[in-house]
């Protein structure tokens, strides 16, 4: 059977990176949002779902219309709560078919929103990747040019997932703050 092993973190901790690490080692590793944009784009029933449950202006001639989509999501927490339902389910059909289908022993799963979206009834384990939040904002301000505010404002509304009331049993932490080599800790986990 394959593990599934969640690999999470906070905006500007660097999950990113260590994700293209382990595909550099040749681990396969499920991006879950390339994966819930796809599943959006090209499954008909996802889309037929938004436009009935959340509005019927947000899939237009078979394409879902992100921005009226966004527009509409983040004024009405209902909707939001909605969409969420729909894409995250399907996220995760689609992250159980890919890893049975995985010839690997071991797989990962790139995700931001372990708690919140249920993945994590999903995965074995955790590998949590870490890093101050002075790190984690210049990070971001140097990467996408968002201000200070923005970025601590999207740290805070990630808290809960950085510090989840019932985590999953086996949470093993990546300190990638820049004063611990990763590389040496990353090993140390896949030896466990």
């Amino acid at each position: 059977m394959t593990r599934i092993t969640a690999l999470t973190g906070g905006i500007g901790a660097g999950k990113s990176t260590i994700a293209r690490v382990l595909r550099t080692w040749g681990y396969p590793v499920y991006d879950c949002d390339s994966r819930a944009r796809c599943i959006m784009d090209e499954d008909d029933g996802i889309k037929r779902r938004i436009a009935e449950e959340i509005d019927l202006e947000t899939v237009v001639d078979g394409i879902i219309d992100r921005a009226k989509l966004s527009e509409i999501v983040f004024s009405d927490k209902e909707k939001l709560s909605r969409l969420n339902s729909i894409v995250h389910a399907a996220v995760r059909a689609d992250l159980r078919r890919w890893a049975a289908e995985s010839d690997s022993d071991r797989v990962f799963v790139e995700t931001a929103i372990l708690y919140s979206s249920g993945l994590c009834h999903d995965v074995d384990d955790e590998l949590r990747v870490t890093a101050s939040v002075e790190t984690r904002v210049e990070r971001v301000m140097r990467r996408n040019g968002f201000s200070r505010s923005h970025i601590e404002a999207r740290i805070a509304s990630q808290a809960a997932e950085e510090n989840p009331a019932n985590p999953v049993a086996n949470v093993f932490l990546i300190d990638n703050g820049g004063t611990v080599p990763v590389l040496p800790r990353l090993h140390a986990y896949l030896r466990r």
